[in-house]
């Protein structure tokens, strides 16, 4: 904005462009120049039923002809008032009613997807925050301050779990202000000296992954008996075989004591487990070797295995209750329900069993989605649902819900769960 001192002192201020993304701001910015001039109550007067003044109606529409560009000009020549042309002009940048609705459906979920990123401050979000909220509201939409609020203690990483847990218990949110929310998320912020939260690497590559590697890199997975045979070839094979103890080691081929695998004279048996090794460096180049034994299963088999979870299981001859409630737990690793009726779609060819925390074994009869819908009347899936009939109890996988992107959060006795649009 340019401001140009007229001779006896006073500002003369110069209104701005209208452009096609700019009307928001431009219409705050025209209303505060028309105030500062006398002339807004010519497009919103004070008393509906007194009549505009001639002058002050010819003054202000001159000043909206000035601030906007020639085809638009074009456009609302023809109105006769300021207010006429005023009104003109709003509906052509903020379009009819139909498409102001759209609008607002648009902005509003984008609104709810909003959520602050590692990397940035509580300012840089905020500001993010209050900009949508401006354009929510200037299609005429009311956005209230606690509804703000609380969507932005809900967008903060989990490093702010704390002071959102301590505003939502005692700072009265339906009361409290976006500016006091902000101040409150920002002396936490400083009081955590910009501490960001670091990904954790990825330790396990698949076996695809591993290929892939493997033909750009060279070999990387090695069998038990070639990391023994490194293993005893970086530490000299003769000098380390005369100072360990091989009486309490035990071979994985012939399961006797005495000698490793590499050393056994016994014949390889048939079927044996895929061994995966993941190498991670260390300053003398020696490496160090991540073991892990996996089995494929033929089909659609599965063997599960819940050793933190010990359901209630149907009894024989019993009729099953239908029950829409669904528990949380964090010692499942899979989401599963003995009711047929809940699945959306389910694959019966998925079939196994699940040994569970106390040595109950079930069987799997299939594996597919399951339809919830939510108290805003939204719908959501939930994928991988394994469907147990002799199960009495309907659980959701926290474990699961985390690698699908969700976030969980367990804090003492408080559990929050955000789902992947934030």
């Amino acid at each position: 904005m340019e401001e140009n001192k007229g001779k006896d002192g006073s500002v003369t201020l110069s209104y701005p462009m209208l452009s096609k993304s700019n009307y928001t701001a431009w219409s705050i910015k025209m209303k505060a120049f028309m105030e500062a001039h006398g002339i807004w109550e010519a497009i919103e007067p004070v008393d509906p039923k007194a009549a505009v003044k001639e002058r002050a109606d010819k003054v202000a529409l001159a000043a909206i002809y000035q601030a906007i560009p020639e085809d638009v000009l074009l456009s609302v020549a023809e109105k006769k008032t300021v207010k006429g042309a005023w009104e003109a002009i709003k509906t052509m940048s903020l379009g009819a009613d139909r498409v102001k609705r759209a609008k607002v459906q648009t902005l509003r979920a984008e609104f709810e997807m909003m959520s602050m990123k590692d990397a940035e401050t509580i300012d840089e979000f905020s500001m993010k925050l209050s900009a949508l909220v401006t354009n929510i509201r200037a299609l005429g939409e009311t956005v209230e301050e606690s509804y703000i609020v609380k969507k932005l203690l809900r967008a903060v990483p989990s490093r702010f779990v704390q002071i959102t847990s301590a505003i939502g218990q005692f700072g009265q949110i339906e009361e409290m202000s976006v500016e006091e929310a902000v101040g409150s998320l920002k002396a936490h912020e400083e009081r955590l000296g910009g501490q960001t939260e670091k990904p954790v690497g990825q330790l396990m590559l698949t076996e695809e992954e591993w290929e892939k590697r493997e033909a750009t890199e060279g070999r990387l997975l090695l069998s038990r008996e070639e990391w023994l045979k490194r293993s005893n070839k970086s530490r000299g094979t003769s000098s380390y075989q005369g100072q360990h103890d091989k009486s309490k080691v035990r071979c994985f081929n012939c399961q006797l004591y005495g000698h490793y695998a590499a050393e056994c004279r016994k014949p390889r048996k048939e079927k044996e487990k895929k061994q995966e090794a993941n190498l991670a460096q260390i300053q003398d180049d020696e490496p160090a070797l991540l073991l892990t034994e996996f089995e494929k299963v033929k089909n659609d088999t599965l063997l599960l295995n819940e050793k933190g979870l010990v359901p209630k299981l149907q009894k024989d001859q019993v009729k099953k209750v239908e029950s829409n409630l669904w528990y949380l737990d964090n010692g499942a690793s899979n989401h599963m329900t003995g009711l047929r009726s809940k699945f959306n779609e389910l694959d019966e060819r998925v079939t196994g069993q699940v040994k569970f925390g106390d040595g109950s074994l079930v069987e799997i009869k299939g594996k597919g989605s399951v339809m919830f819908k939510c108290k805003n009347g939204d719908e959501r899936i939930f994928h991988e649902v394994y469907y147990i009939p002799s199960l009495c109890s309907n659980i959701i996988s926290l474990g699961q819900l985390s690698e699908c992107g969700n976030k969980v959060i367990m804090n003492g006795v408080f559990l929050w769960v955000y789902d992947d649009k934030g």
